[in-house]
């Protein structure tokens, strides 16, 4: 009999621990489910997961089952699961449309919510400038427009595109060229703004103002950077080849660098070692990890950074790192007129 009751004590609790166990797993799902990006298709079917990456006619979403790449003329809508995220959608629509006071006004509804989230408050300081400016950019193109015309009627005209590329030249010291839908920064001039602002030749352009350039049309770019703000906040990209030959390990790597996370950033520098491989090559804190010898971060622990970095097996590894840099235009140029 005892060993009866124990087998039915035994069969019990096995059966209370599988319960357990799959209310738990279906508590995780919902919770999961809750805390996720929404994606409305047109035929009525519905995503979720985390969208990782957008482009101008595509969106990368990350689910439970891996990756997916979703047009973006197959998407009805899109719904963040963040509601600063949401707003911040809302006020870049409205700044598409030239309504700028209602994307100031999202911008600012987002940064309330969120006084660490980024992409507002670089949003918001982008469209109160540009309101602040407004009347004066008009009478600024007005005079431009009689300028064009007087050096049309001098058969001096050239094409608007390259008239552009050239004032962002003269203005920011910066030359820009696609290569294979990566905006490149081609050309930095010596002692330009851009120089001066740590900007280098062969730097990616990602964002400006936190807004994709993926988004934007080459012409739409050039408004940007010559829009009638005193300030240009741009996101690069930029490679480094770290020489870890007679290094010693610091914060768990040869590299020297001490690995964080941010919420809305994911892997960042912490900090930076002095005199190691990381601080020679260039490498600063706050910078945002992308790769880490050609491999993505994004699902990426710090040990398993710390074990590529230190099992590098020529003694040099390539880390890639994202970087917040400000532009201060150039006043001097074209009788003090900004951009």
């Amino acid at each position: 009999m005892k060993f009866i009751a124990l087998q039915f004590f035994r069969v019990n609790i096995n059966r209370i621990i599988g319960m357990f166990l799959v209310c738990l797993f279906a508590m995780t799902m919902c919770s999961a489910a809750s805390f996720a990006d929404t994606i409305y298709l047109k035929n009525d079917e519905t995503l979720k997961g985390v969208v990782v990456e957008e482009y101008k006619d595509r969106i990368v979403l990350s689910t439970i089952t891996g990756e997916i790449e979703v047009m973006r003329n197959e998407i009805e809508q899109l719904i963040y699961d963040r509601e600063e995220q949401n707003l911040v959608s809302l006020a870049e629509h409205c700044q598409d449309r030239g309504e700028f006071i209602k994307a100031y006004y999202y911008y600012n509804r987002a940064l309330t919510i969120n006084p660490d989230y980024k992409k507002a408050r670089k949003g918001l300081n982008y469209v109160g400038i540009y309101v602040v400016n407004t009347g004066r950019k008009r009478k600024l193109d007005h005079v431009e427009r009689l300028n064009a015309g007087e050096r049309e009627r001098q058969g001096q005209a050239k094409g608007e595109n390259k008239e552009k590329r050239e004032k962002v030249k003269d203005v920011l010291g910066l030359s820009l060229s696609d290569d294979d839908g990566n905006v490149i920064i081609s050309g930095v001039v010596t002692g330009s703004p851009a120089s001066k602002s740590g900007v280098k030749k062969g730097d990616t352009l990602l964002s400006l103002w936190a807004r994709s350039v993926n988004y934007m049309e080459p012409e739409d770019i050039m408004d940007k950077l010559l829009s009638p703000v005193m300030d240009v906040q741009m996101t690069i990209k930029r490679s480094y080849k770290l020489n870890l030959k007679n290094a010693s390990i610091k914060y768990g790597n040869l590299a020297g660098i001490k690995f964080g996370y941010s919420e809305m950033e994911g892997m960042i520098v912490k900090g930076v070692v002095e005199s190691s491989p990381s601080k020679i090559a260039g490498i600063k804190k706050d910078d945002i990890i992308s790769t880490i010898g050609g491999r993505d971060v994004r699902y990426m622990g710090i040990k398993e950074a710390d074990k590529i970095i230190n099992s590098s097996s020529d003694g040099h590894i390539v880390i890639s790192v994202k970087r917040d840099v400000i532009i201060w235009k150039n006043f001097a140029k074209n009788g003090g007129i900004n951009g």
